[in-house]
């Protein structure tokens, strides 16, 4: 039995409340609108619980789980920032934490002691902490201290919680901790450190957005070179609902910033206007506007890394995949007098042709932005580009269709520009295989490398000529 006809809306979760009552949510086409439903199995009656109305879009709760048959525990952005929730069959909505932070995951609820398991960015925004709140009076009580990125797991007894952290000092480590008598007993990990691997953790640096907002960035550093320029290159994702810089292994062990960065360039990191985990007004400056904000938060990161790395600001590259991928391509297309070299992955080169719920998400239909979809389209922008560019795209890709890269390379013909194209036959979004990795990573080096070493394209040419 249906339980309702309305195909302008998308079905997101649902949850048992009892063995005959569920509720069930859904968000709108536009994405403004999320309406909790409660249906009756028995009586196959359905009724409108709660409506929570954001600008310019409502984001999906971080977690859903009961508490009793008639009311259950998940996040709201009505504040403006993912907290943690009450909401009843009977339409009642009580906020249980508050601040300007994030719950970035619930995880489990104890009945018996009335208190949730969250996780949460409350002290920064680089890392991810468990607390404990108690429903009743609010309190959050901090579980873990280690410094760094923590992922959960609560035990369905609630004695214990399995705790997997890492920080860019220390890798990953697994940990079991009691919740009640505070033991705590190490799993695994721990057996690798930056030391231990002769890796340099990236160091943190922060700036000022133009609109006055704090962002984070992380620059690899090279070894001690004299007092020469060196090479700059970005490492950029850029888009929504993504986190670059953390507190976390996963900084320290990108293979391909650390390989670049041994061989003398500087690589830098930006969470740019729009990144994950700083609230909806952080992420909302995309709003219509992809490859604008993010484009000029990613050129302060370019201006701090030359005043403050000696970053020579001639050889300045870029590479990133996905969106990372389009924004490769609208920093050489919409800032050529900064960016030479770029090597873009699988990138979006038109909105129309990417998936429906999440483009309209942020930049509404085309009919309704026709501006904000021209200006996100690369192949208009094409006559723009005067450094070199490498595209790499699985011919397969079922997320980003190859056509995006195809229509790129058409205008690029028409225009007389030349870009450079590797093809993988075989691969998809995320490409697999230890052939195409290696493959990427030694193209994507040797191309930005062989463009930022030499400090013209003269210069190059002479050492290619030794070769």
């Amino acid at each position: 039995v249906p339980l309702w006809v309305d195909v302008e809306s998308y079905l997101c979760n649902v949850l048992w409340l009892s063995p005959s009552r569920l509720v069930v949510l859904t968000v709108n086409r536009p994405q403004d609108t999320l309406r909790w439903y409660a249906y009756d199995v028995e009586t196959q009656s359905l009724s409108v619980v709660l409506e929570e109305f954001g600008s310019p879009w409502v984001n999906l709760p971080s977690g859903i789980v009961r508490g009793g048959d008639d009311w259950f525990l998940t996040t709201s952005e009505s504040s403006g920032f993912a907290q943690l929730c009450r909401i009843g069959t009977d339409g009642s909505l009580s906020q249980i934490t508050a601040g300007n932070f994030c719950v970035t995951a619930l995880l489990s609820y104890d009945a018996d002691l009335q208190c949730a398991y969250i996780l949460a960015n409350k002290e920064s925004p680089l890392e991810r902490h468990l607390y404990r709140v108690d429903i009743r009076s609010k309190e959050l009580q901090r579980l873990s201290f280690d410094p760094g990125i923590h992922e959960v797991a609560v035990a369905p007894g609630f004695g214990f919680y399995l705790d997997q952290y890492s920080n860019r000092e220390n890798g990953v480590v697994v940990r079991c901790h009691s919740l009640s008598s505070g033991w705590n007993a190490g799993i695994g990990g721990g057996e690798f450190s930056a030391d231990s691997l002769g890796l340099r953790p990236p160091e943190i640096f922060t700036l000022e957005s133009a609109s006055g907002e704090l962002l984070y960035g992380a620059a690899y550093l090279p070894p001690e070179s004299g007092s020469s320029l060196r090479a700059g290159i970005v490492s950029v994702y850029g888009g929504p609902h993504a986190q670059l810089v953390t507190d976390s292994w996963a900084m320290t062990i990108d293979l391909q910033a650390q390989y670049l960065a041994a061989q003398g360039a500087v690589v830098v990191k930006l969470d740019n206007r729009g990144s994950f985990g700083r609230g909806r007004a952080f992420e909302a400056h995309l709003s219509r506007n992809f490859g604008t904000v993010e484009l000029q938060d990613q050129l302060r990161a370019v201006e701090y890394i030359v005043a403050n790395y000696r970053v020579d600001p001639v050889r300045i590259g870029i590479y990133g995949w996905s969106y990372g991928g389009f924004m490769t391509i609208a920093a050489l297309t919409g800032a050529p007098e900064v960016f030479k070299v770029g090597v873009a992955g699988a990138p979006v080169v038109d909105f129309r042709f990417y998936d429906t719920a999440y483009t309209e998400r942020y930049m509404d239909t085309p009919e309704n932005n026709p501006a904000g979809y021209a200006r996100a389209d690369l192949a208009g922008g094409v006559d723009s580009l005067s450094g070199r560019l490498l595209v790499i795209h699985g011919v397969i890709d079922e997320n980003v269709h190859f056509r995006n890269t195809a229509r790129l390379m058409e205008a690029a013909i028409a225009s007389g520009r030349k870009i450079d194209l590797l093809m993988l036959p075989e691969a998809r979004h995320s490409p697999r295989g230890f052939e195409t990795l290696l493959a990427i990573a030694r193209r994507r080096s040797e191309f930005l490398l062989d463009n930022l070493l030499a400090s013209d394209r003269a210069e190059l040419e002479v050492i290619r000529g030794a070769q």
